[in-house]
Formats: structure tokens, C-alpha cells, sequence
């Protein structure tokens, strides 16, 4: 992460695009870089106190690469981090009910000075709720262990139910607004 808040990350990683076999970024590899440019900038529009303008940001990537999340797991864990950072809790909720039918409540919470507490992530079935101190949101960062684990119960859940064809996202559909 850079100083002013940028988080940078290559255009492909090996990671999220297994085995492919192809030489060179595909148009797919570059709708991710382009929605990871858009998630960085709205994480650093959020840590300068522009949340407006990050939920934007938010909203606009993860309309475009909608249909990337769900096999690009770092993606989908920078635009958690990102969502959240942004404060942008309904948009994050109708991600997840795009991807596998999830529900999603935040609960933010504001700790006593020093007194912080880990943030918690309760499933009850289909409905995922996010417990935070406002202080980790605010410094949070998409490596964080919680998202990436998160992200992975969202894809997991998915491929495991088998979401129908006719639930899966299309990328000219839109989630709404946050």
C-alpha cells in the first residue's frame, strides 16, 4: 500500500486466473484490473473521508465486473474491503445476494478508546452479519484475513448449492444503487 492510502496489486494475478494457458491479459484480465484501479481508488477516497465519491467508485466496479467476482477471489475480497470502507453496506448486501443469495446486515459499532474488539462474522444460514468497530473499518485493507475468508464462504456456498443458471449475475444487470 502506498502512503496516500492506493493499494497496488498487477493487472493479472496467477491466483485468480488458474491455468489458463493463454499468453498475454485477456479482455477478461483487464475488466479485473480496471475494477481493481476503481476499488483502490474508492478504499483511498474512503480513508480521506470521501465516502460519497467511494461508494461511486464502488458502485461502478462492481457493476462491471459483476460476473468476475465470483471466480476471482481476490477481487471479490478488495471489493468487500472496499464496500466497507465506503460504508456502502447496501450495495455490499446486494453483492451477496447476486453472487449466492445472501443476505448481509453490518452492524457498526463504535468502541471506547482502547478498547476495540476483532470484528466477528456471524452465518446464520443464508444471512451473514458483520459485527465492526468503526476503527476497523476505517483501517481496513483487502488482506485483511476476515475478507478473504469471507469471500471464500460467499464462492464456496455457490459452487456447492449449484446457484441456477438463471440466478447468475449478468454483467447488464445492475445491483442497484448503495
Amino acid at each position: 500500500m502506498s502512503p496516500d492510502g492506493v493499494v497496488s496489486r498487477p493487472a493479472a494475478a496467477a491466483d485468480d486466473d488458474p491455468g489458463s494457458g493463454r499468453i498475454g491479459p485477456t479482455p477478461e484480465d483487464d475488466l479485473a484490473a480496471a475494477a481493481w484501479r476503481a476499488l483502490d481508488l474508492a478504499i483511498a477516497a474512503s480513508r480521506a473521508g470521501e465516502r460519497e465519491r467511494a461508494r461511486q467508485y464502488c458502485a461502478a466496479a462492481v457493476f462491471d465486473a459483476q460476473p468476475l467476482l465470483t471466480t476471482r477471489p481476490r477481487l471479490l475480497s478488495m471489493a468487500l474491503c472496499a464496500l466497507l470502507s465506503a460504508r456502502a453496506f447496501r450495495l455490499l448486501s446486494r453483492l451477496a445476494m447476486a453472487i449466492g443469495g445472501h443476505e448481509v446486515a453490518v452492524v457498526e459499532r463504535r468502541a471506547a478508546a482502547g478498547s476495540a474488539e476483532q470484528p466477528r462474522l456471524l452465518e446464520a444460514g443464508r444471512h451473514f452479519t458483520l459485527r465492526a468497530d468503526t476503527s476497523w473499518l476505517d483501517a481496513l485493507g483487502p488482506d485483511d484475513l476476515l475478507l478473504h475468508r469471507w469471500s471464500a464462504a460467499l464462492v464456496a456456498r455457490r459452487r456447492h448449492e449449484g446457484v441456477p443458471a438463471a440466478a447468475e449475475p449478468k454483467a447488464a444487470e445492475p445491483l442497484g444503487a448503495t
